[in-house]
């Protein structure tokens, strides 16, 4: 009977921990460490390249559609590379309000089936309008603990190239 009941409680450990294993993002959304995300330029001047898509975004018949060009990038992650991929910023007050602009990332831009951690995209967000930088956190999981769907967040320190941009909250998703 012994025997038994250590089995069980044994294989019910190794299910759970299996399953969460097998959680898109379940790495990504790890806030056990600040992750680091490194952008890599494929051309010179990729913060140019961003900051001209997002402005000429907003051009004749583009404010009802805001269609923000993707510009392609290399990216590390907790330093596993990943090929070919779209970038942009994203955002409006707080892209224009912030020197620390907001990026989406796009893993199946160019390169189709691509993931990390199970992911296909996610978000970067800077946290203009959120002095303490854990607000968005803290409202995402109070909405997940009572059974709201709601994005995973957790932190990453960001830089483009050699320039470290900051503390970036990185979101799930939502499609």
């Amino acid at each position: 009977m012994r025997n038994s009941i250590v089995l069980t409680i044994v294989f019910f450990t190794f299910s759970i921990c299996f399953s969460k294993g097998q959680i898109p993002g379940h790495r990504l959304f790890s806030n056990s460490k600040i992750h680091e995300i490194k952008i890599i330029s494929l051309y010179e001047a990729l913060t140019d390249t961003l900051t001209a898509n997002y402005v000429l975004s907003f051009g004749i018949g583009q404010m009802q559609i805001r269609d923000v060009p993707y510009a392609p990038a290399l990216l590390m992650i907790d330093g596993t590379a990943m090929d070919t991929l779209g970038i942009r910023y994203k955002g409006f007050n707080s892209w224009w309000s912030s020197v620390k602009k907001p990026i989406k990332i796009d893993l199946n831009k160019y390169k189709k089936d691509q993931k990390y951690d199970g992911l296909s995209k996610f978000n970067l967000h800077n946290g203009s309008g959120d002095p303490s930088f854990i607000r968005e956190n803290i409202s995402y999981s109070i909405l997940r603990s009572l059974g709201i769907k709601a994005p995973r967040t957790s932190y990453a320190r960001v830089s483009i190239d050699t320039t470290y941009l900051g503390l970036y909250r990185i979101v799930e998703q939502v499609d």
